[in-house]
């Protein structure tokens, strides 16, 4: 009996581990039914998050792939906890295996809001700086790894690319990774991103705060979708949380209000933005 929500973002998300998996297998949809002798088109559901499997179909489609060990382990632990209000991928190995979830997550967003106090948004980051973001990586990573962020970037330019707003702190500006002129070319790359497309809003929270507020806590992104229930994504050192309960989602909703409240305007923070890469240039 599947377990969860149909469309949900944990179904999504198990969906989406589900697919990549396959392709890692070099398996197609075709050949993996007719081993798991299940219709094509319910391995699709499962694999899109529209229909949600049980944990033991979970664990006949990674034995079918020949998935075992620690990752057949976390796959269908996922499995088991599809109705949790929230879930941690921690310790993942692998890029793709990282980063399926949040992928799957931004590509079907229609709305997507990131504060970012410390550092630049993933999605709106150079190659130079990820570059330097990525410095405590082994050197083998970090290449697959900006190969990644730099498709996941491609998200905001499709023909029906989803709002971004980025909230990005002041600290997160002024921190010259890569070097002053990567990061005077990061900043010039903001701005273009912000002017250029329409879809993308940029605002700073400048420092000197006198009292707390919710970028002081750290970094989250919020997404909206079409037909679920929006999701907040944390990201830490080794883990990425990604919380879906009602009421932890609002409050990240309100926190996103407040913060809009507090940051500079689209235009005074372009300024701004302009002001710090002419001193880096400089």
């Amino acid at each position: 009996m599947a377990t969860g929500s149909a469309n949900s973002p944990s179904a999504r998300a198990l969906g989406a581990e589900l697919r990549d998996a396959r392709k890692q297998a070099r398996l197609s949809l075709r050949a993996l039914a007719e081993r798991l002798a299940v219709a094509k088109t319910q391995l699709h559901r499962w694999e899109t998050g529209t229909s949600v499997p049980s944990p033991e179909h979970v664990a006949s489609f990674l034995t079918a792939l020949g998935v075992n060990g620690d990752e057949y382990e976390r796959i269908l632990e996922q499995a088991r906890s599809t109705d949790a209000p929230s879930w941690i991928s921690s310790g993942i190995p692998g890029v793709q295996k990282e980063l399926a979830s949040l992928v799957q997550f931004e590509s079907t967003a229609t709305e997507i809001t990131e504060v970012a106090p410390m550092l630049i948004p993933g999605l709106l980051q150079t190659p130079d700086y990820m570059r330097a973001s990525m410095a405590a990586l082994q050197n083998n990573q970090i290449g697959p790894r900006i190969l990644t962020r730099m498709e996941r970037r491609t998200v905001l330019t499709k023909s029906n690319a989803p709002t971004f707003t980025a909230l990005i702190g002041e600290a997160a500006l002024r921190e010259p990774f890569g070097g002053q002129a990567a990061m005077a070319e990061q900043l010039r790359h903001i701005t273009t991103a912000a002017t250029d497309q329409s879809n993308i809003t940029v605002r700073v929270i400048r420092s000197g705060a006198e009292t707390f507020h919710a970028a002081h806590a750290g970094q989250f992104i919020l997404l909206r979708f079409p037909k679920a229930d929006p999701i907040v994504q944390i990201d830490h050192y080794s883990s990425l949380i990604f919380i879906k309960g009602p009421r932890d989602v609002a409050a990240h909703a309100e926190a996103v209000n407040r913060l809009q409240d507090l940051a500079l305007s689209a235009g005074d923070s372009l300024d701004f933005i302009a002001t710090l890469r002419a001193e880096m240039e400089g």
